[in-house]
């Protein structure tokens, strides 16, 4: 979403991307290879993949929309020195492993008294390695500290609360619905939890 706000004209130099030890973007914008590994587990679960669904996005773009070439990339072809040169304008990337993650989340609470969550952690670990030469620069927060409290507890001392309009959550009753792998069953429960039809929408 932030390459097509630069895209549509928002003030952004470049985007800069964190991942941790699973670092298939990471090596795709810095050296030009997408090929997927063994997945390892980390500290910040969310970027235990190799390749993300929304890549594909950002390939079909920089190939000029073109889904052969796109598939070719997807696929372990290498870029273009064209392909190349697009991703290099508009990104720059970096990878971490837990301990500077945890790191990152003991020295951002030491230095600011603030707790972040893992996935936040390297994105701020990532803008302070790429350096912003004055300009302002945003980081996004992707979730709470207390979705990892193990982690942020290690790292801080200090336990992470829940915010407090979900302080009960894990006292609430849970609900769910079983529903058949069926498109017109999943449609059915849409309509009787929404009211809607699926037909005329």
């Amino acid at each position: 979403s932030a390459w097509a706000a630069k895209r549509m004209g928002a003030p952004i130099r470049r985007l800069i991307v964190g991942t941790n030890r699973n670092r298939a973007v990471e090596r795709f914008i810095t050296e030009g290879v997408l090929s997927a590994g063994s997945v390892v587990e980390t500290v910040a679960p969310a970027m235990d993949i190799q390749i993300p669904s929304n890549l594909e996005r950002l390939l079909f773009e920089i190939t000029g929309r073109d889904p052969e070439r796109m598939s070719a990339l997807l696929g372990g072809s290498l870029p273009t020195p064209g392909e190349r040169a697009s991703l290099a304008e508009d990104f720059v990337a970096f990878t971490y492993d837990d301990d500077q993650i945890v790191e990152t989340i003991r020295s951002t609470h030491a230095r600011t008294g603030r707790l972040v969550d893992p996935h936040t952690a390297v994105g701020l670990a990532a803008a302070r390695d790429a350096g912003a030469d004055g300009l302002p620069v945003v980081v996004v927060g992707t979730a709470h500290p207390a979705k990892f409290p193990e982690t942020v507890t290690a790292a801080t001392g200090v336990v992470p609360r829940l915010p407090e309009r979900w302080a009960d959550l894990y006292e609430r009753d849970e609900r769910y619905l079983t529903v058949p792998a069926d498109l017109d069953a999943v449609a059915a429960v849409i309509e009787s939890v929404l009211g809607t039809n699926h037909e005329s929408t």
